[in-house]
């Protein structure tokens, strides 16, 4: 099966995403032909949402989870969709080391409005920033792929910028039965010197 092929050499070169345009350009299947030969493939093959043409393959030790980790597609999928990326915020902060508090979703900053995506078990929650392509942005050496993730000076500021939308269970917790908090300003800064102490970066100055 053509679709089948098209996978196996796929993860041949450790790539887990794909577009069904892709597909259907690499196969030379019709787009009724490349559908009907995925939906054979499934739990193999999972696509991301209803609403978007991209694929992801999911091996046997990711199927209990539903789908392959994030940062091994992520870059793919951006670059199908022909927007700029990267890790961030609390993300970024655990692959450079310190993470303030658990969290149970991968938050990438990009340059327009999207909205979460559940793949299996994994969330993906999206956050607008103008400037992307302007933020300084790495990749992570030893990555399985290629991946994206805000050096550790970048992720501290938008730590503090974006803290109204990443703590508000946090702050609505907390300000009347321990007033050191502070209200947003107090966490996000609690959260801030957190990170730069584990990732031992002096604190930039504002």
């Amino acid at each position: 099966m053509a679709a089948q092929n098209f996978i196996e050499e796929k993860l041949a070169g450790t790539e887990y995403g794909f577009s069904l345009e892709n597909l259907m350009a690499e196969t030379g299947l019709s787009n009724v032909a490349a559908r009907n030969q995925l939906l054979r493939l499934r739990p193999l093959v999972r696509r991301i949402s209803p609403k978007l043409g991209f694929y992801l393959i999911v091996q046997p030790e990711h199927r209990r989870v539903g789908s392959p980790p994030v940062e091994w597609w992520l870059d793919d999928f951006f670059r199908w969709l022909g927007n700029p990326y990267y890790i961030a915020l609390q993300s970024a902060a655990e692959w450079h080391g310190s993470s303030p508090q658990a969290i149970q979703v991968t938050q990438v900053m990009t340059d327009v409005p999207r909205k979460e995506i559940c793949v299996g078990g994994r969330r993906i929650r999206f956050f607008m920033k103008k400037s992307v392509k302007d933020t300084l942005a790495a990749g992570i050496a030893g990555a399985r792929c290629p991946v994206k993730v805000s050096v550790p000076e970048a992720t501290a500021f938008d730590l503090v910028r974006y803290a109204p939308r990443i703590l508000p269970s946090i702050v609505a917790m907390h300000p009347k039965q321990n007033p050191c908090w502070g209200g947003v300003r107090g966490t996000s800064s609690m959260m801030l010197f957190a990170f730069l102490l584990k990732t031992h970066k002096k604190v930039p100055a504002w």
